[in-house]
């Protein structure tokens, strides 16, 4: 009875080494382990293995470059390679397959499918060595018959060709089919999967025993272009087996090509996904979980801070002391434009952005509300594009804004003077820009925005130039206006 042969287990995590160690082991292998390519690299060249199992992710010298050299020496370029990743791209998987690598296992692994496909390239590698030693016995025969030997010759260059693709792209489930897509061989572990048996297969057609008119099209199109072509998590459901449900696959198709170059059979090769997609399904759902922990959060930031906006109004109506209740009031509206921020990050689809010119449009009519405005006496007048914006930049436009509608309703129009307030925000070119406006007395003659000691100026120029890195222009021919331009980019930083 063959042995089960000698593995070398290249990884630079202890912990998986050590599992991949036991577990190999167990199933009668003997097992080399190294942690680092330099050590493998030279476990190999003092005795070479039957399989390696290879980390792509390790430092110094990665798995592609440990890879690249085994396939570039003529001692070990036929060793069997099986890459092991916990994230693996489809790039590398193409990149791993052009260097020659057999296959590719997950992390997390499933022992018992990393025991099957570690046996099933240990058979094709023994499969292999067995039909290079028939093609020598077989040459060898034929040598007195020459026009006998070169048709044999032929037929075994075609098999062995075929045979060297089947190992070289082989995942767990392997099929070859002809040119018409009539099954010409199919593996173990394919019949197992599709509950069919090899005479179920062989000499029937692919699509009239598995039906799909999509999959048909694909297989036409990599016959007439010679060319091969992967899919991931591919939906399939077996025809006459309802039980099994919606199952999911990786796959790949491979054209063969005779010595003229056409196309004369194609190599299918399956790994099953239905466990790994049940497991993204999962965590999408613990992202639908906390997607709604966060809403409730931001719902109960803002019901706090809406308490605390009226405990300020109830403390403000008790208040006798003028300069007090104007303070506790600018209070609450500062603390009212930030709860408005996280009101609206409830009600928004995208958890981290919200629409900055519906929030800005809001928060300029809830002040004008809030400092009570006779009917008619200031009008507000708002031209606002939809630009998304995170909490970071929301919240200190909405305390801008808040300081400087505030001051125009305070300051601009005394003696209930009509007048009109107008905000607008736009964006052009990266920038986002945000103007107040109004057309009332304009600044006392000789006022100094740069020197002012006011509270809420002094907040417009720290908000606008620190925490949006703007630019603050102030003008005052007509009124005053304010504008402040800031990049869109901090919106991409959070």
């Amino acid at each position: 009875m063959k042995k089960p042969g000698t593995i070398l287990v290249i990884d630079d995590s202890r912990e998986s080494l050590s599992l991949l160690e036991k577990t190999l082991s167990s199933a009668g292998y003997q097992v080399r382990p190294s942690d680092s390519g330099e050590l493998g690299l030279a476990s190999v060249a003092a005795s070479q293995p039957d399989l390696i199992l290879l980390d792509i992710r390790m430092p110094i010298m990665d798995g592609f470059e440990v890879c690249r050299r085994l396939k570039a020496s003529e001692k070990s370029r036929n060793i069997p390679v099986i890459f092991l990743s916990s994230l693996t791209e489809a790039h590398e998987r193409t990149e791993g397959l052009k260097m020659g690598a057999v296959d590719f296992i997950s992390k997390p692994f499933s022992e018992d499918e990393m025991l099957a496909r570690v046996s099933t390239h240990m058979e094709l590698s023994q499969l292999r060595a067995h039909l290079e030693n028939a093609v020598a016995l077989r040459t060898a025969e034929l040598q007195s018959e020459l026009s006998e030997r070169k048709r044999v010759e032929a037929e075994l260059e075609r098999q062995r060709k075929f045979s060297q693709l089947i190992i070289d792209k082989a995942h767990t489930q392997l099929v070859y089919l002809d040119a018409d897509f009539n099954f010409v061989a199919v593996n173990n572990a394919y019949t197992n999967s599709s509950k069919k048996t090899p005479e179920d297969l062989i000499g029937k057609n692919h699509f009239d025993v598995f039906p799909n008119e999509e999959n048909k099209a694909i297989f036409m199109q990599v016959r007439e272009s010679g060319e091969s072509i992967s899919f991931q998590d591919q939906p399939f459901t077996f025809p006459g087996q309802p039980e099994r449900g919606i199952t999911y696959w990786d796959w790949t198709l491979t054209p063969v090509k005779d010595a003229a170059g056409q196309v004369e059979g194609l190599v299918l090769s399956l790994v099953e996904t239905t466990e790994r997609k049940q497991a993204e399904e999962k965590l999408i759902a613990a992202l639908a979980e906390k997607e709604t922990l966060l809403r409730e959060l931001y719902h109960r930031t803002k019901n706090n801070m809406q308490v605390i906006t009226a405990m300020l109004a109830l403390e403000e109506e008790y208040l006798d002391d003028s300069r007090l209740s104007l303070i506790l009031e600018e209070m609450r509206t500062r603390i009212m434009s930030m709860a408005m921020v996280h009101q609206k990050l409830y009600q928004s689809r995208n958890l981290s952005n919200i629409d900055l010119g519906d929030y800005i449009s809001n928060l300029a009519e809830l002040l004008m509300k809030s400092y009570r405005v006779a009917d008619g006496s200031v009008s507000l007048v708002t031209e606002v594009e939809p630009i998304p914006a995170s909490i970071d930049v929301a919240i200190p436009c909405g305390l801008l804004l808040n300081e400087l509608v505030s001051n125009a309703l305070k300051y601009a129009f005394p003696h209930n003077h009509d007048g009109q307030i107008k905000v607008s925000l736009t964006l052009e070119k990266d920038f986002i820009t945000l103007t107040v406006s109004d057309n009332g007395i304009g600044f006392p003659e000789g006022f100094d925005i740069e020197t002012s000691s006011k509270l809420g100026l002094q907040m417009v120029m720290a908000l606008g130039q620190n925490q949006l890195q703007g630019q603050i222009t102030f003008s005052h021919k007509k009124g005053v206006s304010c504008k402040i331009r800031f990049p869109n980019s901090l919106n991409n930083e959070r």
